[in-house]
């Protein structure tokens, strides 16, 4: 009869590790899912943020291109300039270099 319990009690053990191991490899695969989905919802916000960069600064550029000789030199056009370019800087995904860049996608 303990023969017959050790046995069984070894065939428990087995199933419950079994269990665990595909309880942890469905959590995992969770994982590895939501981690994806996050990168490509960051992938299109650095889309996104790209694209509003570049055309900013596609702006700025035919601004300073059709300014008069008066208006390049003016306070006014400077001032925005300066803030234009600013805000241009903030919405660029790679203004703090690639590495910065790929540290938001987590690999």
């Amino acid at each position: 009869m303990i023969p017959a319990l050790v046995d069984l009690s070894l065939v428990i053990r087995e199933k419950r590790l079994e269990s665990e191991r595909r309880t942890a490899e469905i959590h995992e695969e969770f994982r590895q899912r939501d981690l994806e989905q996050s990168r490509r919802r960051q992938m299109e916000s650095d889309s996104r943020n790209w694209r509003t960069s570049t055309e900013l600064r596609s702006l700025i550029a035919e601004v300073q291109g059709s300014a008069s000789k008066e208006e390049i030199n003016s306070p006014e056009l400077a001032r925005w300039l300066s803030w234009a370019n600013w805000v241009a800087t903030g919405s660029d995904p790679l203004r703090g270099g690639v590495r910065t860049f790929l540290e938001r996608y987590k690999f």
